[in-house]
């Protein structure tokens, strides 16, 4: 077992994402809950290119709701 593996076991990390998956509206997106897994690369521009791509997720689905 790997130390992401057993980081994610002595973390309960499954139970974490059940809990997540609960806040889902489609089964779609319950699935992708579930199937998430940890971010585990160390490069700055890794985690900003991530947070970049959320705040642009975000924006188009706050666009999306409030104008359809």
């Amino acid at each position: 077992m790997s130390i992401v593996q057993k980081s994610q076991k002595s973390l309960e990390y499954d139970k974490i994402l059940a809990e997540v998956s609960l806040h889902a509206k489609t089964e779609q997106s319950k699935k992708m809950c579930i199937e998430l897994t940890p971010f585990i690369r160390f490069g700055h521009y890794d985690v900003m290119e991530q947070i970049g791509e959320a705040d642009q997720n975000k924006e188009r689905n706050n666009y999306t709701y409030f104008y359809n």
